[in-house]
């Protein structure tokens, strides 16, 4: 699978910063992505797959769920993963693929994983990060009420802040 880019002359590196900062706007705007990109879901899984003494609250409570990934019920643990775009993961692949040909490729690529922000904390703070407002017990909106249940995932793509670990959360 080929990777598209955006052509040398919107990124001429004569051009002023300002320019620069200009056309990336410009493509950002028009869907463009300006980094690497990673699909998060949540996927509801049995009760049964929760850590040896975990207890599950009896109480009726949902949360919502970082993402806007719909709520977290009472009744219901919930595993949040995440993976690169289809796109991302092309652009990866085009960079191992051509590393050896075109150096500027895998620089670029580096660029872009340097630049990437993901939510990498072992234990998240209830102060800041997108788990914030679920382990600070925050409801969820009106249009989310409905907890995530049956055997569907439900997946939203994020550019940025994503996690870099699997999570599973309960209530």
């Amino acid at each position: 699978a080929a990777a598209s880019f955006v052509d040398g002359v919107y990124v001429d590196k004569s051009a002023s910063s300002h320019e620069r900062a200009s056309w990336r706007s410009f493509f950002v705007a028009a869907g463009a992505s300006d980094g690497l990109a990673f699909l998060v879901s949540a996927s509801p899984v049995a009760p049964s797959l929760l850590p040896a003494g975990a207890s599950q609250r009896s109480s009726a409570k949902s949360v919502a769920l970082p993402y806007g990934l719909g709520c977290l019920g009472h009744k219901r643990p919930v595993v949040l993963d995440a993976a690169l775009t289809p796109a991302s993961a092309r652009l990866l692949r085009a960079a191992l693929a051509r590393g050896d040909e075109d150096a500027s490729l895998a620089v670029a690529f580096c660029d872009l994983v340097a630049r990437a922000a993901v939510d990498d904390e072992e234990a998240p703070s209830a102060a800041e990060g997108p788990l914030a407002p679920c382990l600070r017990g925050e409801g969820a909106p009106a249009a989310l009420e409905q907890p995530t249940g049956g055997g569907a995932a439900l997946t939203a793509t994020v550019g940025t802040g994503g996690p870099a670990r699997k999570r599973l959360l309960w209530l």
